[in-house]
């Protein structure tokens, strides 16, 4: 029963991330609430999809919203334990922001197919 007992925590601490991440994080609140709700209109507009559509839809979109929670929470860390510039930190930063915007690319990609068949 421990066990469950911990998954149970666990998921708790998760859902006060990302709470956390709302309350405090402009760009994942972006990703949320706005790249979202795009998401839904983009599928409302073109429908009917096909399954494979929605599944990449909101691929696409939760893709950019777990890669935003996890560039946010490194940069936080980097900062807080780094608090000076250095190159190393800035580089692993940009590179964090870069997966950031991979994850727009993918679902942009996926959005201009879906428009495009």
């Amino acid at each position: 029963m421990s066990l469950i007992i911990h998954y149970i925590k666990g998921f708790g601490y998760a859902l006060k991330g990302v709470k956390h991440a709302l309350m405090t994080d402009r760009s994942f609140r972006f990703q949320t609430l706005f790249i979202g709700p795009l998401v839904l209109i983009v599928a409302y507009v073109f429908w009917p999809l096909s399954e494979i559509e929605i599944l990449f839809l909101g691929l696409g979109w939760i893709l950019g919203v777990i890669t935003e929670i996890q560039n946010t929470s490194m940069e936080a860390a980097l900062d807080h334990l780094h608090p000076g510039i250095h190159e190393e930190i800035g580089h692993s930063k940009d590179m964090a922001s870069g997966s950031v915007l991979l994850s727009g690319v993918f679902l942009m990609f996926v959005i201009i197919v879906i428009a495009l068949t």
